[in-house]
């Protein structure tokens, strides 16, 4: 008999059970190398972290000064759309009443921004929606905020810690991407043709004031949000109250759904493909130094055994 495997991470996983460690090994790889790259190109654990920060040379700020890249004007590329009733509510001025301005029942406000993460750039969504709309929110928590990467000045050493702390520690950021939800489009069906990938939480606030609730979600990567705008009919999907345990399987069907409005990308269209460009250049020249650091510190160790010398091998000493 087939055994099953439910992912908890990724609930719609229903899997034979080489299948499901195939599909989460990918996704884990896929969410933590996107993560990495949204927060920063941040210093590794252990000796090869003093040996880069003393060198400078794989920080993302050092890589972009290195490669000359141009900063560019994040403040142009903010996108906003909010309903008349908003606006009225909060002093703003009205919008032009047209198809690309219309948000989904029940969603007040959606603002798209984009900022420096060290020295890469992040794209995320400030959704203002009714609080009766029931997506899934802690019980425990009324608000939530996400720590920096750098918050805890120990975690780059997780890998050897014990296996409750790690455990406690993943569930926590387990929580921020499940609330976060996915970005896909319309129709799209899990296993099947669309475009779908994994957003997280950076906060939230129940009630920010009355009625209405807010949520910070993250895009993994200005890419994600690039190719979100070459799909038809983008829209934000959230897990439901009643599908909040990471334990419980969820079909495609049963998300909350929220089409993204075409007039949120318009101020951002024309930088897409630059902020795309940039990370990807800087996040490439991080792999290609960490790549020959560790191959010359390989080199190094060999030549302290006396095993080789580093003439005879392809790396380079610095």
């Amino acid at each position: 008999m087939k055994k099953n495997v439910v992912c908890p991470l990724f609930p719609h996983f229903d899997l034979g059970a080489s299948a499901f460690y195939a599909a989460v090994g990918k996704h884990i790889f896929v969410l933590h190398l996107l993560l990495s790259m949204f927060f920063g190109l941040a210093a590794e654990e252990g000796r090869a972290q003093g040996i880069r920060e003393e060198k400078g040379e794989f920080t993302g700020e050092q890589i972009k000064q290195d490669l000359k890249l141009p900063d560019l004007p994040i403040e142009k590329m903010r996108g906003v759309v909010y309903t008349k009733a908003f606006a009225q509510r909060f002093k703003l001025p009205e919008l032009p009443d047209m198809p690309k301005n219309r948000l989904p029942e029940g969603v007040h406000a959606i603002e798209l921004v984009v900022d420096m993460k060290k020295a890469t750039y992040g794209c995320s969504l400030k959704v203002y929606l009714d609080d009766a709309i029931p997506i899934y929110y802690p019980k425990s928590l009324e608000s939530v905020v996400m720590p920096k990467h750098e918050e805890y000045f120990f975690s780059n050493t997780m890998l050897r810690w014990s296996e409750q702390d790690r455990k406690r520690y993943s569930e926590y950021w387990g929580l921020l991407a499940r609330m976060g939800g996915y970005i896909t489009n319309a129709g799209y069906k899990f296993f099947e043709s669309g475009f779908q990938a994994s957003n997280f939480l950076q906060s939230f606030r129940r009630n920010l004031v009355p009625g209405i609730s807010y949520l910070h979600v993250g895009i993994l990567g200005c890419g994600t949000l690039r190719q979100a705008t070459m799909v038809p009919d983008p829209q934000l999907w959230f897990f439901p109250a009643d599908k909040g345990d990471p334990n419980t399987p969820i079909e495609s069907s049963e998300f909350i759904k929220l089409d993204l409005p075409e007039g949120l990308f318009d101020p951002i269209k024309p930088w897409l493909k630059q902020l795309d460009e940039n990370n990807s250049t800087i996040w490439d020249e991080y792999n290609r130094r960490r790549l020959k650091w560790r191959r010359d510190n390989d080199c190094l160790a060999l030549l302290k055994r006396g095993e080789a010398r580093c003439q005879d091998t392809p790396f380079s000493l610095r």
